[in-house]
C-alpha cells in the first residue's frame, strides 16, 4: 500500500514539473515574438523618418543643372530647364521623362544622359549634332549627318562648311529631318569625297545639285567639277589621278568634266 501511495506522488510530481517546464516555453517565446516587434517597429519608424527626411527635406531639393561638356551650353539654354525643375526633390524626378522631354525641345542635342548629383545637382551628359554642310536657300541652314537641320541660321555662309546649293529649305524646317532626294545626292558625293581622300588635299566650297543630270562640286579657288550621275566614287578615282599629273595647276583650270571617257579640262 505504501509502495503504490509514493509511485502516485512521484507521478503528481512529474506532471507538476512538465507543467513548469510548459510555462516557461512559452514565456520564452513570449519574449523573443515581443522582442522581434520591437525590433521591427524601430526598423519601421527609423525607414518612415528615412523616408521622410529624403523626401521632404530641403537638403535634396534641386539648386543646380550642370552641362558637359561645356561647349554644349550653345546647344540648349540651360536656365530654361534649371526653371522648370529648380525646387523639385531629387528623388521625386523622373530621370527618362527630363532625357526625353530635352531630346524633344532641342533638336541640336543629338544624345543625353542624366544623372543625380546628390545632394542637390543634375548632370546633363549631351552630345550635340554637329553641322557638316549649309545649304543655300535664301538664308545659310546648317545641317547635320542625319539631315536635321540646325537652329544656327545666318544671312551668310559658314566658313569652314561646304555650301550645298539646289535643295529648298524653310524656316519652320528647323529642328526637322529634311527628306529631299537632293539632299541624299549630295550627302552620298560628300561622303565618296570623303573616302576617296580628295578632301585631304582640298577643300570642297560647295556641293551643286541644282541639275539632277549633272551633280557637280567646286574645289576652294573656284574650280568646277561635273560629275554627271554616275558613279561617283570611280570618277573621283580618275580625278584624283588627274589633280596629280605634274605641272597641274589649279589657278590655271576653270573646269574639270568627268562625265566623258577622257575628261576634259577647261583652262582659265
Amino acid at each position: 500500500m505504501a509502495r503504490r501511495r509514493s509511485r502516485r506522488k512521484r507521478r503528481r510530481q512529474r506532471r507538476k514539473l512538465k507543467i513548469k517546464i510548459d510555462l516557461r516555453g512559452i514565456f520564452n517565446k513570449l519574449k523573443e515574438q515581443w522582442a522581434a516587434f520591437v525590433v521591427l517597429a524601430l526598423l519601421a519608424g527609423v525607414a518612415w523618418f528615412g523616408y521622410g527626411f529624403l523626401t521632404e527635406s530641403s537638403y535634396f531639393r534641386i539648386e543646380k543643372v550642370v552641362v558637359t561638356p561645356a561647349s554644349a551650353l550653345d546647344a540648349i539654354p540651360i536656365e530654361n530647364i534649371e526653371k522648370r525643375i529648380k525646387g523639385y526633390n531629387m528623388f521625386d524626378l523622373d530621370l527618362r521623362s527630363l532625357r526625353d522631354s530635352i531630346l524633344r525641345g532641342y533638336p541640336e542635342v543629338l544624345k543625353v544622359s542624366v544623372y543625380k548629383r546628390l545632394p542637390n545637382k543634375i548632370q546633363l551628359n549631351l552630345k550635340v549634332r554637329e553641322a557638316v554642310a549649309q545649304i543655300s536657300s535664301s538664308r545659310y541652314y546648317p545641317i547635320d549627318r542625319e539631315g536635321v537641320v540646325l537652329s544656327d541660321v545666318r544671312n551668310f555662309p559658314y566658313e569652314r562648311l561646304p555650301v550645298i546649293a539646289g535643295v529648298a529649305v524653310r524656316g519652320d524646317q528647323v529642328g526637322k529631318v529634311l527628306e529631299s532626294e537632293r539632299l541624299h545626292v549630295a550627302f552620298r558625293l560628300m561622303n565618296d569625297i570623303r573616302e576617296s581622300g580628295l578632301s585631304e588635299d582640298y577643300r570642297v566650297s560647295i556641293i551643286d545639285v541644282n541639275d539632277q543630270r549633272n551633280t557637280s562640286f567646286m574645289l576652294e579657288g573656284g574650280v568646277k567639277i561635273n560629275m554627271g550621275r554616275g558613279d561617283f566614287k570611280k570618277d573621283l578615282d580618275r580625278l584624283k589621278d588627274i589633280l596629280r599629273q605634274p605641272g597641274m595647276k589649279l589657278e590655271d583650270i576653270r573646269y574639270i568634266d568627268m562625265r566623258f571617257k577622257n575628261a576634259v579640262i577647261g583652262p582659265r
